[in-house]
């Protein structure tokens, strides 16, 4: 996060507050969201992780744009927002993307796990469980590899691009619910 964020002129305690931000968010964000699919999204929970992908995607584009990219200088569209030299303001929009990255990627998990218990059914849920954290850590094995040799300014769009994916083969997924209420 310091190589991302040190060019809009945020300093390394106010970059490690962001850091327990998004972390802090994202715990809040699974156990709101898990009592809401409970109560509202019974069985419809892929449509509560669609919802919830595309509030993800929204958030992650907002950082996006507000953060060194590619595309344009350093900071420039926070500096359109609100003028150089302003880093509290800075903070507190950059705050705002973290903690909505955070909790509504928190509160996926969740839902997830769940879509794949009904999935797998009759395999027990610790299984199933285990085989998405399984695959989860293959995964964030690979994004660390690629993380590694890419440029910090594309960890973004990278981040937007495999929730796009993600999105993409969570609506080609054929909701089945097989186990009792």
């Amino acid at each position: 996060m310091q190589d991302m964020l040190h060019p809009i002129g945020l300093s390394d305690n106010l970059i490690g507050y962001l850091g327990l931000a998004v972390s802090v968010s994202s715990l809040c964000g699974g156990m709101i969201i898990g009592p809401i699919s409970d109560q509202w999204f019974r069985r419809k929970l892929k449509k509560l992780l669609i919802i919830l992908f595309f509030a993800a995607i929204t958030s992650f584009a907002i950082t996006f744009i507000t953060i060194p990219s590619p595309w344009w200088t350093y900071g420039e569209p926070i500096e359109k927002l609100q003028g150089d030299g302003q880093r509290d303001s800075r903070f507190g929009i950059v705050l705002v993307c973290v903690v909505l990255i955070g909790f509504f990627s928190g509160g996926i998990v969740p839902v997830f796990f769940e879509i794949v218990a009904e999935l797998s059914y009759p395999v027990s849920e610790g299984t199933s469980g285990m085989c998405l954290v399984f695959v989860n850590n293959i995964a964030s094995l690979m994004i660390i590899g690629i993380g590694s040799w890419l440029n910090t300014k594309y960890e973004t769009i990278v981040s937007l691009c495999i929730l796009v994916v993600c999105l993409l083969v969570s609506i080609s997924v054929k909701e089945v619910y097989k186990r009792d209420s």
